[in-house]
């Protein structure tokens, strides 16, 4: 069965889960070693972002999958037309 997008189809496209951001200084930065934690913005229930080519696609949670990190879509995010 050929796809709806022809050839386009075989496209591949970086994905990312992107869990939260914050801002450190650049001295914090440098002084990270092993057992540092970083604090992110986000909430540990909070959905994570799914981002195609660097810009939000999808809203989810991260999910295990045979011992492997995983991604579960709970919402498409809307793009402008």
């Amino acid at each position: 069965m050929s796809s709806p997008f022809g050839i386009l189809g075989e496209l591949e496209v970086n994905v990312e889960i992107c869990f939260g951001s914050t801002e450190i200084s650049l001295e914090h930065l440098l002084q990270l070693g092993p057992g540092a934690v970083i604090v992110l913005d986000q909430e540990i229930d909070q959905p994570v972002e799914l981002l195609v080519e660097g810009k939000p696609f999808a809203r989810g949670h991260v999910v295990m999958i045979d011992g492997c990190y995983g991604f579960e879509v709970t919402e498409l995010i809307e793009r402008p037309q």
